[in-house]
């Protein structure tokens, strides 16, 4: 079955799944395919979970709308929302009906909070920017996290991506979309228990969207409250979706700085690490970190060591070698003897890291450093899980420029072993 095409609108709906088509006992039907009218034809739909993405592609530069539909159910007050982080915000932000946006966002706006049964609510967005990660979907305030709210309602929720078009205010308070181009289309998914539905995912630096699809409850929270990049992160992660909310190619021809910072945690002594290829022979791989400040010869520099209350360091890389990739790592000193270690999974929310291009080193007068102004490439916590005394954060490529997310905690014998190569 490749589609089904909806007259009353001209929609065309993808299914593209092959099924087997059986007659009124349940047998394989070896005769010809009939349906007998939609109900036929929607049975058949509903029985092989059809891809809720119904339109899929890419996103132009023009205005786009984001719709979030539950006309056709009895909930009351759904509220959609749109998750993200991009060169417009300088921090995460949430838009949705239920909370004030914790970032203002310069082309981002929810059009009206709808809180009546059988509502639409429309967010718009006046064009993407090079770099940025987006997240839409709805969320149920009156859910709890055993709520099969989106499971059963799942024939008649809907968030539409649409291009173009006129927004519309209805009547009972909610907004909706009339032309332009529908460009993606999604039902939640047939399990999964929870208050929030994540739909898909936007990667700004090519309009490319990405279903997700899960249900999941977001904490036992009853809004949509993700209060700074961590809880993000944590989304993302729990979902299954890349870990870093910007993940971009760097131009690998005016160099780039990696922050380590975790200033917010009560960790002490941890130590930025950097592995890549070096220009010797001798020693194939090169290390920088405290022990080994490097400097010219490979390209790369440790700034700053801290070991008390400074607790952030940064690594510069003026140029790249070519050869193997660049791995950025962070390794607890005050743990190095530990192999049980859980330290960045249980201070995961007070530590990130960074890579920014075009940006500023600013010294701290208690031995900081952190980078300022620039472009942010990547922006990462650690992942949600993993015993050991080392995060591998990221890779990056010389040759492309394109940074790999690794985000895996890991064990290494002491400070000097931290190559990057890990024997499991």
């Amino acid at each position: 079955m490749a589609a089904q095409i909806n007259s009353a609108d001209g929609e065309i709906q993808e299914v593209n799944q092959i099924v087997t088509v059986t007659d009124n006992n349940g047998l394989i039907d070896t005769g010809n395919v009939a349906f007998t009218g939609f109900a036929d034809l929607t049975t058949i739909a509903n029985s092989i979970d059809t891809a809720q993405s119904i339109v899929t592609s890419n996103l132009a530069a023009d205005i786009t709308f984001f719709e979030f539909d539950w006309t056709k159910t009895s909930l009351v007050d759904i509220d959609g929302f749109l998750i993200g982080e991009d060169i417009f915000a300088s921090d995460p932000f949430v838009i949705t009906g239920k909370t004030a946006p914790l970032v203002a966002h310069p082309n981002i706006e929810l059009d009206r909070d709808c809180t009546a049964s059988a509502c639409r609510e429309v967010i718009s967005m006046e064009n993407f920017g090079p770099i940025g990660l987006y997240g839409i979907g709805m969320h149920l305030a009156s859910a709890d996290s055993n709520s099969d709210a989106f499971v059963s309602n799942r024939e008649n929720l809907f968030v539409r991506v649409n291009q173009g078009g006129t927004l519309v205010r209805t009547s009972n308070g909610g907004s909706e979309i009339t032309g332009g181009t529908t460009v993606a289309r999604f039902s939640p998914p047939s399990t999964g228990s929870g208050n929030t539905w994540v739909a898909a995912q936007i990667d700004a630096s090519n309009g490319e969207i990405t279903e997700i699809n899960k249900v999941l409850d977001i904490d036992g929270q009853t809004d949509i409250n993700l209060q700074g990049f961590s809880e993000l992160t944590e989304l993302a992660n729990r979902i299954d979706t890349i870990q870093s909310i910007v993940n971009e190619t760097l131009d690998v021809t005016i160099g780039a700085l990696l922050e380590f910072n975790w200033s917010s945690s009560s960790l002490i002594d941890l130590d930025a690490h950097l592995n890549g290829p070096s220009t010797s022979s001798s020693a194939p791989i090169f290390h920088v970190f405290f022990g080994d400040t490097g400097g010219s010869i490979e390209g790369a520099e440790h700034i700053n060591d801290c070991t008390g209350s400074c607790k952030s360091e940064v690594i510069s890389i003026n140029s790249f070698n070519q050869g193997s990739l660049y791995r950025a790592s962070l390794h607890n000193f005050t743990e190095r003897n530990s192999t049980t270690s859980t330290s960045f999974s249980d201070n995961r929310e007070d530590i990130f890291f960074k890579i920014t291009q075009g940006g500023s080193i600013q010294r701290g007068s208690n031995g900081s450093a952190i980078i300022t102004g620039g472009t942010d490439i990547i922006k990462l916590s650690p992942p949600s899980s993993g015993v050991g005394n080392t995060w591998i954060a990221a890779n990056i490529d010389p040759s492309t420029g394109q940074v790999q997310i690794v985000n895996k905690v890991v064990n290494f014998a002491n400070s000097s072993s931290v190559t990057g190569v890990v024997s499991e």
